[in-house]
């Protein structure tokens, strides 16, 4: 259970979120400033900066947000449906952001961070179930990450 300073601080960053997605509905994501993002949150520019050190560290949280709350809890306390499930619904949530964020020149990090994060998730899932990772695991645990990552990339 989350403390009430750690509830307020998780809220604030949504609302902030929210306002950069916003934001992102009416320009592209490289012209939105961290003050434009500030003034729609109704916060100051140093709030903004308390819990993001920049524009491309909320995408980044977000994405770790979603993924932890929801792709990252399969094979722990989901399936495989239920957490993409959940994961997707977050990011749809902060879609204009998201893609924004992810044409915008300088960011083209959003599909290699998405691989990167299931492959580890699904190495430490199978590590946490005492399977043995072998050359030809290993190599399909990448190859679903991949495939995974084709099949779902048309709906964000």
């Amino acid at each position: 259970m989350m403390e009430e300073s750690e509830k307020r601080s998780y809220e604030t960053k949504l609302a902030i979120l929210k306002a950069a997605s916003h934001l992102c509905e009416r320009r592209e994501f490289s012209r939105v400033s961290v003050a434009a993002i500030a003034k729609e949150a109704r916060i100051g520019r140093s709030s903004f900066y308390y819990h993001f050190s920049d524009r491309n560290a909320m995408v980044s949280w977000l994405s770790d947000e979603g993924f932890r709350r929801g792709i990252g809890q399969i094979g722990r306390t989901m399936g495989w449906y239920e957490g993409h499930l959940k994961t997707t619904n977050m990011l749809i949530d902060y879609h204009p952001l998201i893609t924004g964020a992810a044409k915008a020149n300088g960011y083209s990090s959003a599909d290699a961070s998405y691989l990167r994060y299931r492959q580890k998730n699904l190495l430490e899932t199978l590590g946490m179930r005492h399977v043995e990772i072998t050359p030809r695991l290993r190599f399909q645990v990448m190859g679903t990450a991949y495939l995974e990552q084709r099949m779902t990339s048309g709906y964000l």
